[in-house]
C-alpha cells in the first residue's frame, strides 16, 4: 500500500487538516490542507472552495467570494465576528436583484447589529462553484473535505498542522561547516546523545510525496539558528538502508510531548534514543499501518486525501492546551464551596435526615470501611458513580482512594502527577510562516509596480514584534499541578469519567496516550529480545534487510 501522506508517526493523523469556519467566524478562522490550494493563495490564506460534486450536500451551507470586487464594501477594522446567537438570521437581500442577472446570484446578508459592515454569503448553485468561492459550514454540515467549524473551535485546534521531525545526524553535517560555527546545545537534554536530533518547525508538509524535501525553522533554544534551514525528508515508511539514512520522523510537536509523560510514567525517565529506534525497526507498511492498533477513527480519516469526517472532529483537538481544562481543575479545589453533585445527595423517598437510613436490606450501612474499599475496587467507572449515587454510605470513602483511581485509570490526565513543562515555541512557527511564504508571496504578485510594498511593510512590523516577543514565548509553559490534599479527585473523577467524550482536547489526549502505550510495549518487546540497547544504535541495514526478508520476499 504506497503512502500518500505525511502523517504523525505517533499518533497516525495527517498534518494536512482543513476547517471549514461558520458565518459567525472571520475569514483567517479556516484554511486548507489542500496543497495547491495553499500554494495558490500564499498571501491571502487558505480556504475550502465549493466544489463540483457537491450539489446533493450540505443543503444548509452556504459560499462566500473570496475575491475582491469593485463594489465590495470595505472592510470595518473594528468588527467583530461573533457567534450565530450574535447574528440575525439569514434573509434575502431585497435590493438584490437589482445589482443581479438573476435570482441565484442574489446574496444573502449576515449582519452583525453591533457593527457598520457586514459580509454576504451567496447561496450555493451552478454559479458558485470554483477556487473563488468559499465554502461556510451550516451546523448540520457533513462536507467532509474539512472540519466543521460548529463542532469544533479554532483554540481546539491549535498547532494541528505543525510538523517537527526527528532527523539523522547525517543532515546536519553541512551546518557544521566553518561559516555557520553552529553545534547542538548542550541544555538539550533529550538529544544530547544519539543518531537523531530535533528538527525546527514546518506547517502542512507536503501530501501526496512525502520524500519531498521540507524546510523547518528550528527553534533557538534547541536547534539551528533560523537562517540555517535543514533540509528533510520525512516519511512514515522506509524500505531501503539509504531511505533508512536518510529519512526523518514526522510528528506533531505535541503528540511528542505526550510520549514524553507516557514515557516518564512507564520508565521513570524519557527515552528518546528508544523511540528513534522503534521507528527505524518498525517503520514499515505492515507494522506501522496493519498492525498498529489505531481506532476506528483514524481508519475512517485514511484516504489519499484525509478525510473529515462528521463526528470525528475531536481528533485534530490539542492534547496538550485545552481551552477549557484550566478553569475545570482549578474548580475541583476543595476550598472552592461548590455545590455537591448527584451522587454526594442521592435521591431518598422520605425527608431523611443525614445519617438516618431507610428500613431497607441495604446492608452498606453496617459494612466497616475496609470492606466497602474492597467492594469498590471490583468494579470500573461509571460503576463506582452510580454506588456513590445510590447508597450513602459511600460518602465515607476516603479522597485517597479516588485519587488513586485517576492516577490508575487515566494516567493520561498528567495534571495528577507530572510537574514536566510544556515547551513549545508559537513564536517559531509564526515567524517562519511570514518570513519564508508570505512576504516572499506578496513582493512576487506585486510586480513592477510594488503594490503590496505596504502590505511587506507591515509584515515585517509583525516579525520585529515577534522577535521582540522571543523570550517571553520560548519560557516553558507551566501546567496545573493537582494538590494531592487539597484536590477533591471524587469529583475530578466523576468529571473525567463522565465528561471525557464530551472534551475533545482531554478524549484526543487520552487517545494518544493509548497510541503511546502501544509504541512502549512495542519498545519492551525489542528490549527482550536485543534489537533495542541502551548506547548501541539501529543498524538502517539490518533493519532494511529484515523488512524484506520477513514481508518482501516471494
Amino acid at each position: 500500500m504506497e503512502v500518500l501522506e505525511c502523517c504523525c508517526q505517533i499518533c497516525g493523523i495527517s498534518f494536512n487538516i482543513s476547517r471549514i469556519r461558520h458565518r459567525g467566524e472571520p475569514p483567517e478562522s479556516a484554511w486548507s490542507g489542500d496543497q495547491q490550494e495553499r500554494d495558490y493563495r500564499q498571501a491571502s490564506g487558505s480556504f475550502v472552495h465549493e466544489r463540483q460534486g457537491w450539489r446533493d450536500e450540505c443543503h444548509s451551507c452556504v459560499v462566500a467570494a473570496r475575491t475582491p470586487t469593485s463594489d465590495e464594501d470595505e472592510r470595518d477594522t473594528d468588527f467583530i465576528y461573533g457567534s450565530d446567537q450574535d447574528l440575525e438570521p439569514f434573509e434575502w437581500a431585497s435590493e438584490a436583484g437589482s445589482d443581479c442577472d438573476s435570482a441565484s446570484e442574489a446574496v444573502f446578508q449576515a449582519v452583525n447589529s453591533a457593527a457598520t459592515t457586514r459580509e454576504s454569503f451567496h447561496p450555493r448553485s451552478s454559479m458558485t462553484i470554483g477556487p473563488s468561492w468559499e465554502h461556510i459550514a451550516a451546523k448540520n454540515c457533513t462536507c467532509k473535505a474539512g472540519y466543521n467549524g460548529h463542532r469544533i473551535s479554532i483554540e481546539e485546534m491549535r498547532a494541528c498542522t505543525t510538523a517537527q521531525f526527528l532527523v539523522p545526524r547525517q543532515a546536519l553535517e553541512p551546518y557544521r561547516q566553518e561559516q555557520f560555527n553552529w553545534q547542538p546545545k548542550s541544555d538539550n537534554q533529550h538529544f544530547q546523545t544519539g543518531d537523531f536530533f530535533l528538527s525546527g518547525l514546518t506547517d502542512q508538509p507536503a501530501r501526496t510525496n512525502p520524500r519531498n524535501s521540507h524546510i523547518a525553522f528550528p527553534d533557538l533554544a534547541d536547534c539551528a539558528p533560523l537562517e540555517i534551514p535543514i533540509l528533510l525528508q520525512p516519511d512514515n515508511v522506509m524500505l531501503t538502508p539509504e531511505a533508512v539514512g536518510e529519512v526523518s520522523m514526522p510528528f506533531h510537536p505535541f503528540c511528542l510531548e505526550v510520549y514524553k509523560r507516557a514515557c516518564l510514567r512507564r520508565f521513570g525517565h524519557v527515552d528518546m534514543k528508544s523511540l528513534t529506534d522503534w521507528f527505524r525497526l518498525e517503520a514499515n507498511p505492515r507494522h506501522w499501518m496493519d498492525q498498529f492498533p489505531r481506532q476506528d477513527a483514524i481508519r475512517r480519516g485514511k484516504a489519499d486525501w484525509w478525510c473529515h469526517v462528521t463526528g470525528d472532529e475531536w481528533l485534530a483537538a490539542n492534547p496538550c492546551f485545552i481551552p477549557i481544562l484550566s478553569s475545570v481543575l482549578t474548580s475541583f479545589n476543595l476550598q472552592h464551596d461548590l455545590p455537591l453533585d448527584e451522587y454526594e445527595l442521592p435521591r431518598l423517598s422520605c425527608n431523611l435526615q443525614i445519617g438516618q437510613h431507610p428500613h431497607t436490606s441495604n446492608l452498606f450501612p453496617n459494612l466497616p470501611l475496609e470492606i466497602l474499599l474492597e467492594i469498590l475496587s471490583h468494579v470500573h467507572g461509571n460503576d463506582i458513580i452510580s454506588l456513590c449515587r445510590t447508597s450513602r454510605s459511600f460518602r465515607r470513602i476516603p479522597q485517597s482512594f479516588f485519587r488513586n483511581l485517576v492516577l490508575k485509570e487515566t494516567p493520561w490526565l498528567w495534571e495528577a502527577w507530572s510537574t514536566m513543562p510544556l515547551k513549545y515555541a508559537e513564536w517559531d512557527r509564526k515567524h517562519s510562516d511570514i518570513e519564508s511564504w508570505r512576504i516572499p508571496a506578496l513582493i512576487q504578485e506585486s510586480g513592477p509596480t510594488g503594490e503590496n510594498m505596504s502590505a511587506v511593510a507591515a509584515l515585517r512590523a509583525e516579525l520585529a514584534t515577534i522577535d521582540g516577543d522571543m523570550v517571553e514565548y520560548r519560557k516553558p509553559y507551566q501546567p496545573i499541578v493537582l494538590s494531592e490534599t487539597e484536590t477533591d479527585w471524587r469529583r475530578l473523577y466523576t468529571f473525567v469519567t463522565k465528561s471525557l467524550h464530551s472534551v475533545h482536547g482531554l478524549r484526543n489526549r487520552a487517545r494518544i496516550w493509548a497510541d503511546c502505550e502501544h509504541i512502549l510495549d512495542r519498545i519492551e518487546m525489542h528490549r527482550a529480545d536485543g534489537r533495542i540497547e541502551d548506547g548501541i544504535e539501529v543498524d538502517p541495514a539490518i533493519v532494511s534487510e529484515a523488512y524484506s526478508a520477513a514481508y518482501l520476499s516471494p
